[in-house]
């Protein structure tokens, strides 16, 4: 059974741990140990009921003892969170296409390992190497005699994650800039990344400026990276928000203040970062919540706008992640919690329609999460046709009258009386032709404008005329 692992055996391996600034969590860092082997091996694993470890003198969070005894941990699956795939799920992946697939070859699996290793002014030296425990007790090592592998793991000084100006100042776990203030509208850049390829940056834009209450900085990590850096979060006050620009550079507007500081290394501590973002965002503006088997995911999403734009961030970075949640979940995350809705991922510009025939969805991301946005389905014409608006929009409050029924118009306008001169209400004799004119009409009531139209015609087709008058006692022509 060929396994492949990082770091393999023998190796020795060092960590070069950077200090840059107190936003990062200096007690300790995050290592990443994997295990790759054939789906083959792995189902024949399962049957007899294997688990793979890592043996280690390394004083990390499950070990038992004082430190410096050696103690195991197991691997596990790196696309585990939620329950299985079933018929009632429907997969999203909130990746970018354009980058491949992110999952492992098709014959292979990956296993996965998380250490949360404390660090020191100087440098920590360990030991480490892998086997197989079987439920009966039989332990199959799966290393040489004296061929332990070495983890050296050493602070360094390194360029800064951030450039932060004049104006931060280090505070709640974190660095404060109370600078925001003056006009409401204008932009002030406040912050930048010092390597923008290294870190993914996901926000909430609540409005159609792009502007949004936090951010979250997630490392970009390579196929086979051992040393995991920390996820950063930004949070803006009530009256404040934040705006990423092109490479990397951070602007602020409004009247408050900005909170920056990293993910806890535990995941103990995520309940207390999760009410830490509420208190400093305001819980009208933006939603937490930890999600997973282990919370192992936290999910933000905006709230009170339409469409509800989110993402969700692992709170341990493996080279690809799953998450089930239920349908419920997603539909409480809508303003009016109504289906149908659909579910859009702007990485890969795809977007799922959710009726009710599904129960879960499973979200599969790489490293770092990814974004997604949820907008209710409106009906058009009856429900001949139905439309969601994925982009930023005021929603208008619907009439409790049937659509059908057209609204009461307003009252019509006054009408002033047209007043008629004595000329005009005269009535004269006409000489008209046979041809326009019936003996045995009624009453003809003509202005002398009319009367002298219709001579004009009459002359123009040089028609025999007869002399006609009015005789008001019979009401009637005579000739």
């Amino acid at each position: 059974m060929p396994i492949a692992f990082t770091p393999a055996l023998p190796d020795t391996l060092h960590v070069a741990v950077p200090v840059d600034s107190p936003t990062r969590n200096s007690a300790t860092a995050v290592l990443n140990f994997m295990a790759t082997l054939d789906v083959a091996d792995y189902d024949e694993l399962q049957r007899d009921g294997g688990r793979i470890q890592l043996w280690s003198n390394i004083p990390f969070g499950c070990a038992i003892g004082s430190p410096g005894d050696w103690a195991s941990c197991d691997f596990e699956e790196a696309m585990t969170s939620g329950s299985s795939v079933g018929d009632s799920t429907t997969e999203v992946f909130l990746g970018d296409a354009r980058k491949g697939d992110v999952e492992s070859p098709p014959d292979k699996r990956d296993l996965t390992l998380h250490l949360c290793v404390p660090t020191s002014n100087g440098e920590s030296r360990f030991s480490f190497t892998y086997r197989i425990v079987y439920p009966s007790g039989e332990i199959r090592w799966l290393g040489e005699f004296g061929q332990n592998g070495t983890l050296v793991v050493a602070q360094m000084d390194a360029d800064p994650v951030f450039m932060l100006p004049e104006g931060w100042v280090p505070g709640d776990g974190g660095y404060v800039w109370k600078g925001v203030g003056g006009d409401g509208q204008a932009l002030s850049v406040v912050m930048g990344l010092t390597k923008p390829a290294e870190y993914a940056v996901w926000t909430i834009n609540g409005d159609s400026a792009r502007k949004s209450p936090l951010a979250f900085f997630v490392p970009r990590l390579g196929p086979r990276s051992v040393y995991i850096p920390p996820t950063y979060v930004l949070c803006a006050s009530s009256g404040a928000a934040v705006l990423v620009l092109s490479e990397g550079i951070i602007a602020a507007s409004g009247i408050g203040s900005l909170l920056l500081k990293p993910l806890p290394s535990r995941k103990a501590d995520l309940s207390a970062l999760a009410t830490n973002i509420l208190a400093h965002c305001s819980p009208e503006r933006v939603h937490v919540a930890t999600l997973g088997e282990d919370a192992e995911h936290l999910v933000i999403t905006s709230k009170g706008t339409h469409p509800t734009q989110g993402f969700i961030v692992p709170t341990t970075l493996h080279r690809h992640t799953r998450l089930v949640v239920p349908l419920h979940t997603l539909c409480a995350l809508l303003p009016s919690r109504m289906t149908p809705f659909t579910l859009f991922s702007p990485q890969n510009r795809t977007v799922h329609f959710f009726t009710g025939s599904s129960t879960e969805v499973g979200f599969t991301s790489d490293v770092g999460g990814g974004p997604f946005v949820l907008s209710p389905v409106i009906d058009l014409k009856a429900g001949e046709w139905q439309v969601s608006i994925l982009s930023p929009y005021t929603a208008a409050q619907a009439s409790e009258n049937d659509f059908g029924n057209l609204p009461t118009p307003p009252p019509s306008p006054q009408l002033r009386p047209i007043a008629h001169s004595l000329r005009q209400a005269q009535y004269q004799t006409v000489a008209l032709g046979p041809a326009s004119l019936d003996p045995s009409c009624p009453c003809l009531r003509l202005s002398p404008r009319k009367i002298a139209k219709r001579r004009r015609k009459l002359r123009m087709k040089r028609l025999p005329t007869a002399e006609w008058s009015f005789d008001p006692a019979h009401r009637s022509w005579r000739r």
